[in-house]
């Protein structure tokens, strides 16, 4: 669980990450979200009555001893941690321990408390952003962003589906009249509006000489573009133009996946449980779970989760991790024994998509109705039938759920849970998402066995 590295761009997004510099983040509790930075020499007690993340926030759970784990930034810049005696024991991702050395973001419990150590320190928020910005590598790039958006640079956020670029474009935009341009589209050319160029790398090349002009000119719009590419991809000269590429190479943005801000996850869970009742709590095992889990599909795929644990509390105010869903954030399970089943050379799947087999991986058996099997049994029969294309996320939801008019958002959402049980059950390496949409990728074979 590692904070990643925000990439590099000329002089607005370049950084280097704080040596010797530690966060801490409460992330349960009623002051889920309260900081403390630890720098070099520096040390805290944390423990029931403790006032290590300032006099408000004191420490209240009952399960606490009254000194019971101490924490310290060392010369290299590691974080010690050391239990102090206590009654109920500390734990470091759910290990229990006595000591130990940090040298990446880790969870840390505490009786009922947990404790999100994460290195570097978060750059200060400013009001009206989009938020939570706990986590260092989102607040990085956020500041990033306002870099840019006071040098009048355009901006180009790259990041996997789901990290939030789009809250960002309509923070970016403000009080600007927006045109979304897309692919294959015509160029929308309105002066003092805010240009979206969605997948800048799926335009063809007459498109970026479009823009290339455009930028040029006078009164140009306000241009946020977004990718899925690395800085080193992006200023390769394939697929966008280097002329282009290199215009817009000083506005360029790493926009964290989840897996990189956990630091905000608690807070983001917080607030989705509260839309359905505002007196709504999280189980601490739950939270534990939501940040420890890699997140492939981000903000959709803990939306869809956490919708679905809300429809499983019934009606309860304590929301918890329902049973169906402990194999998916099961981040404590080992992995299958050397032993185990048997590699096949194809993804082999049931009719109705009620198991499969490939690899080391042997699914358990789903029944026919449920998502997992219902989207398995859409992509495997599209396989089948010989097509090699992705299929789009609106188009494999009417496809999965034909009987239901669902909501676009909950339609995506379920599709997402749905999904990322299969990378979770083995199906990680093989299940590809593109700008196009999913597909089971076209080096494997698929066997479809209707018996």
């Amino acid at each position: 669980m590692t904070v990643g590295e925000t990439q590099t761009a000329s002089h607005i997004v370049g950084r280097e990450r704080p040596s010797r510099v530690w966060t801490l983040t409460l992330a349960t509790g009623p002051d889920a979200g309260a900081q403390r930075v630890l720098t070099a020499g520096e040390s805290v007690v944390l423990g029931r009555g403790s006032s290590a993340f300032g006099d408000e926030f004191p420490l209240t759970d009952s399960k606490l001893s009254r000194q019971h784990l101490t924490l310290q930034v060392d010369s290299s810049g590691e974080l010690i941690a050391r239990d102090m005696g206590s009654r109920n024991g500390s734990f470091l991702n759910a290990e229990r321990f006595e000591q130990g050395s940090i040298r990446e973001t880790e969870i840390l419990g505490l009786g009922q408390t947990l404790v999100l150590a994460e290195p570097g320190q978060p750059s200060p928020a400013e009001e009206g952003e989009p938020g939570p910005a706990s986590s260092v590598a989102y607040s990085v790039a956020l500041a990033a962003i306002r870099r840019g958006m006071a040098g009048g640079t355009p901006l180009v956020l790259s990041g996997p589906t789901g990290a939030g670029k789009g809250a960002l474009i309509e923070w970016i935009a403000g009080g600007r009249e927006r045109a979304h341009w897309r692919p294959h589209e015509d160029l929308p050319t309105r002066p003092h509006t805010c240009l979206a160029v969605e997948q800048l790398e799926a335009h063809p090349d007459a498109t970026a000489h479009h823009l290339e002009r455009i930028l040029r000119g006078e009164d140009a719009p306000l241009l946020i573009a977004t990718t899925s590419l690395s800085l080193d991809a992006f200023l390769s000269g394939t697929p966008v133009p280097h002329g282009l590429a290199s215009r817009l190479g000083s506005g360029f943005v790493s926009v964290p996946p989840l897996r990189e801000r956990r630091a905000d996850i608690p807070q983001l869970a917080v607030a989705t449980v509260r839309e359905h009742d505002a007196d709504a709590t999280l189980d601490p095992e739950l939270v534990f779970r939501l940040l420890a889990y890699d997140w492939p599909g981000n903000l959709h795929q803990l939306q869809g989760v956490l919708e679905h644990c809300i429809a499983a509390s019934d009606g309860t105010s304590v929301i918890a991790l329902p049973p169906d869903l402990d194999a998916l954030l099961d981040v404590r399970a080992s992995r299958a024994a050397a032993d185990g089943p048997p590699q096949t050379q194809a993804l082999t799947v049931a009719a109705q998509g009620v198991r499969f087999a490939w690899g080391d991986a042997l699914s358990p058996d789903y029944a026919p109705t449920s998502p997992v099997a219902r989207v398995l049994w859409a992509l495997s029969r599209r396989r089948a039938a010989g097509s090699l294309d992705a299929v789009d996320p609106d188009v494999l939801v009417q496809e999965v759920w034909p009987e239901e008019k669902l909501v676009r958002r909950s339609g995506r959402n379920r599709l997402y849970v749905a999904l990322s049980s299969l990378r979770k059950a083995g199906l990680a390496d093989i299940l590809e998402r593109s700008a196009a949409g999913y597909r089971l990728s076209p080096r494997v074979d698929v066997v479809v066995d209707d018996s």
